[in-house]
């Protein structure tokens, strides 16, 4: 692109997806555990340790998904109202004849 060259920011589609984000995280962080009480009721032994030790890496891995799909939220939503606002600063600069 040359120089002076206009940049398109589609400010809803970013939106639209920190909304996206948050939706899967919150339907994520809500889902139920898996295996949580199920090692219980199998009893003891292989199965019983092979569930709890699922159990736990899942919760381990879960947390860790959570926590990536948070920080995505937060820097879309961050960098759509960067955009908003930078929109709005220029649109009052070329109102008042600045640009």
């Amino acid at each position: 692109m040359a120089a002076g060259g206009t940049k398109h920011i589609n400010v809803t589609l970013i939106e639209q997806t920190a909304a996206a984000v948050k939706r899967l995280r919150d339907d994520f962080a809500n889902a139920e555990r898996i295996a949580g009480g199920a090692s219980d009721s199998v009893g003891n032994g292989d199965i019983a340790d092979a569930l709890h030790t699922f159990a736990t890496n899942w919760n381990y891995h879960k947390r860790k998904l959570t926590e990536a799909l948070d920080a995505a939220h937060d820097k879309a939503s961050t960098g759509a109202e960067a955009w908003r606002g930078l929109d709005q600063q220029y649109a009052q600069a070329y109102a008042k004849g600045g640009l």
